[in-house]
């Protein structure tokens, strides 16, 4: 999973994307999951992942799932 993944910053917060099945020479077989998205919105490493969002892309994603720290 790690190997399609990139760490950037938005002002204070650090986020995590990854994009598992990028170079899977078995993507054209997984439909829409072949663009999975995973997203981590980390504030500090020290603290619980603020959020989470696994997306199919698109504009009209057929899978979105989102999960916020309260």
């Amino acid at each position: 999973m790690f190997r399609g993944g990139e760490l950037t910053s938005e002002g204070d917060t650090k986020v995590a994307v990854f994009r598992p099945f990028l170079n899977d020479p078995n993507k054209a077989r997984m439909g829409v999951f072949e663009q999975l998205e995973l997203r981590f919105v980390i504030a500090d490493p020290k603290e619980p992942i603020a959020s989470m969002t696994a997306t199919t892309g698109g504009e009209t994603p057929a899978f979105l799932v989102s999960m916020v720290q309260p």
